[in-house]
């Protein structure tokens, strides 16, 4: 019997995807300061990954932005989970992307001064929405996702709990059980 496949609410990726999206962003920004503005980011971002070393890169990050085995692909899918590490905090933190909102939402356990992981902000932000571009280069312009810090998010004690809580914040937010408050971006 075949399966009919229908479209995911989500994609959840694991923190090597963060990891490596960080690297990226880093070599894209040394990148777009020495060729200068002279063009359309849209094709900026052609000309950085059109060399074979980073468009290997580029097949990496694919590659963990496709299921390929079950057919799905994140350029398809709505809401994409990322789970982040912050090796200088010694913290984990959730992502949710909301492609169609063009939104990520940070849920963070001990709520973390931004500049703790500002570039892993800048990253989501900026940078992951230019991966989605070269996967799917008839989306368009490129345009930066809006961050949203999650308000009333619950909270860990004085405890090494924050893998725990990233785990329970994806299954809550799938399962629709969790009930926040964000701030609201106008």
């Amino acid at each position: 019997m075949e399966m009919t496949r229908t479209r995911i609410p989500c994609i959840i990726l694991d923190c090597a995807f963060s990891v490596i999206l960080l690297d990226d962003y880093k070599s894209f920004l040394d990148y777009a300061k020495k060729h200068g503005k002279k063009t359309s980011q849209e094709d900026a971002v052609r000309g950085y990954y059109s060399t074979k070393a980073r468009s290997a890169l580029l097949k990496i990050l694919s590659d963990h932005l496709t299921v390929r085995w079950l057919g799905l692909d994140a350029t398809k899918v709505d809401n994409l989970f990322i789970i982040v590490h912050l090796p200088e905090a010694k913290h984990w933190i959730l992502a949710q992307v909301d492609r169609k909102e063009s939104l990520v939402t940070i849920y963070d356990s001990i709520r973390l001064k931004h500049d703790k992981y500002q570039r892993h902000r800048n990253a989501l932000s900026a940078h992951l929405p230019r991966i989605i571009y070269m996967m799917n280069q008839d989306a368009g312009k490129i345009q930066k996702f809006k961050i949203l810090d999650g308000k009333d998010v619950p909270r860990q004690g004085p405890t090494n709990d924050c893998g725990v809580f990233v785990v329970k914040f994806v299954e809550s937010i799938i399962f629709g059980r969790l009930y926040l408050i964000f701030h609201k971006i106008k």
